[in-house]
């Protein structure tokens, strides 16, 4: 297995753990009775905290959509390069900070990771396009 589907899986276990501390988180504050229902009516008043883990959430899924095409692409034309592979360790790398830096409100520290992640993208998008272009 390649080093870009390793850090898809990495990000898919980062992005698992953030569903499953967000579905809990609600769980335990709202009760079972809410977790069980229909959900129809808007959610119990909620920490900040329940803010950021759903704000988390929602980041993780978006960075999963930026990276999976990517490592998609990579991996069927066979356009893996030194570039490719450390953009993608770095990107899974940031991934578990990110969260962290958002759960527990990291100002500013939570942007830094980020930018670093989208940074590492860039490298991977770099380094497939350097490899398609030869």
């Amino acid at each position: 297995m390649s080093l870009e589907l390793l850090a898809l899986l990495a990000c898919f276990l980062t992005l698992l753990a953030s569903l499953l501390a967000q579905a809990l988180y609600l769980d335990v504050k709202a009760g079972l009775r809410y977790a069980f229902s229909s959900r129809d009516q808007p959610e119990p008043h909620m920490s900040p905290l329940k803010g950021r883990l759903d704000r988390n959430l929602r980041n993780q899924v978006e960075g999963m959509a930026l990276l999976l095409p990517l490592v998609v692409i990579l991996e069927l034309a066979g356009l893996s390069s030194a570039l490719t592979t450390y953009g993608a360790v770095l990107y899974a790398a940031m991934r578990p900070l990110f969260a962290l830096a958002y759960i527990l409100d990291w100002v500013p520290w939570r942007t830094v990771i980020w930018l670093i992640g989208l940074a590492s993208l860039l490298v991977m998008f770099a380094g497939l396009a350097t490899q398609a272009l030869n």
